[in-house]
């Protein structure tokens, strides 16, 4: 599975680093590590029920081993696996290099007469790029309206779609290798939001066009806006948006 490569391209990184800080925001979960980098990602919401909490590790992530807190991106508990995930992206996004800070809205290839199929509601992508394209199909469970379908539709439409936009989320809750493989027809596939784990190698193998994740640049103010509730908005000034292109344009 994907998560498994990137936690394993994630080993040589996480040596002797340790957990130092754990935030799980309403909308984003934030991680610091010992060495001062922080990675963030969407937090991922169980269904609670009656209970009080969302984690029976709470009160025991902070002083992990990175490596062991890498390893819960591949969990079932999606609060859980939204940490790992942070985690990863504490661990890759210092290093990362041969990145623009292009907006990803800008770097995705459309082209008039495409069609575009959307892992993920990017509303934005929409308002800037719909009237160039031919048909859009947008794949969101929670999501309600125009061109959303229920996410089983996937199989029946990814594969017709020129340009194909996944959100990082896919990573979380481990959807992104059957989303992946259903890309059949795309020239362009593009890896989106702050849950991506900007580690080229792995994605470019699967396919992958382009990746756009997020870095911060400030962690002391990340984590205090994650704590209070903000995502991506509050986030702008304490973060920046990297694009990778990972290979030219063309049939996959």
């Amino acid at each position: 599975m994907i998560v498994e490569e990137l936690i394993a391209n994630a080993a040589a990184l996480s040596s002797a680093k340790t957990v130092a800080d754990v935030r799980i925001g309403l909308g984003t979960t934030a991680v610091l590590l010992s060495d001062g980098a922080c990675g963030l990602s969407y937090t991922m919401h169980p269904g609670t029920g009656a209970h009080c909490h969302v984690l029976d590790e709470a009160g025991s992530l902070s002083g992990r081993e990175a490596k062991v807190a890498a390893t819960w991106a591949m969990a079932a508990d999606p609060v859980l696996s939204s940490v790992g995930i942070a985690v990863l992206n504490a661990l890759f996004a210092p290093v990362v290099t041969g990145f623009s800070k292009e907006n990803a809205m800008d770097a995705v290839d459309i082209r008039p007469g495409d069609t575009l199929g959307m892992v993920g509601h990017f509303a934005p992508f929409i308002s800037r790029h719909g009237h160039r394209i031919d048909r859009l199909f947008v794949f969101d469970r929670d999501a309600a309206g125009r061109d959303i379908y229920p996410d089983w539709a996937e199989d029946i439409y990814l594969p017709q779609c020129d340009v194909v936009i996944v959100t990082g989320t896919t990573l979380i809750n481990k959807t992104i290798d059957h989303v992946l493989s259903l890309c059949t027809s795309a020239r362009e596939i593009a890896l989106m939001g702050a849950s991506t784990c900007l580690c080229p190698d792995v994605f470019r193998a699967h396919g992958v066009s382009l990746i756009a994740g997020t870095r911060v640049t400030d962690s002391n103010i990340a984590l205090g806006i994650v704590s209070e509730g903000g995502g991506t908005p509050a986030l702008r000034g304490c973060t920046e948006h990297l694009c990778i292109r990972l290979k030219n344009q063309g049939r996959c």
